[in-house]
């Protein structure tokens, strides 16, 4: 059986003001939690395993305090219409990233 997807950087590295997005911000507001944990609840209730870093204690904790509430499925629907297509983190389709991921040594 394959592994499911897993979300590595959901909260976008904190990039491009995501943890200010208006669509983020309403549904945070309206649940008493922050964007950041709105994005891990949206992960969690999909199934989708996350890894969001950080090494500060309160984040650790702001990051577990995602499981008094549940995301309805307009909100739902609201957060999957951020998606724009591709990584912004990350550009699959260049001949850099190639390059860079095939130089890492993995085993041995």
């Amino acid at each position: 059986m394959a592994s499911p997807p897993q979300a590595w950087g959901p909260l976008s590295e904190a990039q491009k003001n995501i943890f200010r997005h208006k669509t983020l911000v309403k549904i945070a507001e309206k649940h008493g939690k922050t964007a950041a944990q709105i994005i891990l609840r949206w992960h969690y209730q999909r199934g989708i395993p996350t890894i969001p870093k950080t090494v500060r204690t309160d984040r650790i904790t702001e990051n577990l305090d995602i499981f008094d509430f549940t995301l309805t499925a307009k909100e739902m629907e609201a957060i999957a219409a951020m998606d724009i297509g591709h990584s912004e983190i990350i550009a699959h389709r260049s001949f850099c990233t190639a390059r860079q991921l095939n130089s890492v040594k993995i085993h041995g």
